[in-house]
């Protein structure tokens, strides 16, 4: 599934640069918070979700001149990939919330 997402994003940032911008951003995001003992991926997509939304999908500013970029399947696509890429909750909200509806 991954490379499937992987294949589909790289269209699209071909299409959109600033797609391949935000996913530096998420990848670095993850590589400078290895170290630090909580993070929570559900608060960082506070920021890349809509930053995601001005680039794909029906709100998108190049949806003009390249149609696709202006779908749901767009959209998806892009969110799913730029989701996996953040690094899992750590010692977070989330976390507990999801310990005490037994989730974990």
């Amino acid at each position: 599934m991954r490379r499937y997402y992987k294949a589909q994003f790289d269209l699209l940032c071909e299409m959109e640069p600033g797609l391949s911008l935000l996913e530096r951003r998420v990848i670095r995001l993850g590589n400078n918070t290895q170290a630090e003992e909580t993070f929570c991926a559900n608060r960082q997509w506070l920021w890349i979700k809509p930053a995601i939304a001005r680039l794909v999908g029906w709100r998108a500013k190049c949806r003009d001149k390249h149609p696709e970029l202006g779908t749901n399947k767009a959209y998806d696509i892009a969110c799913g990939y730029l989701y996996y890429l953040l690094p899992d909750c750590r010692s977070c909200v989330c976390m507990a919330v999801e310990e005490i509806l037994g989730l974990r």
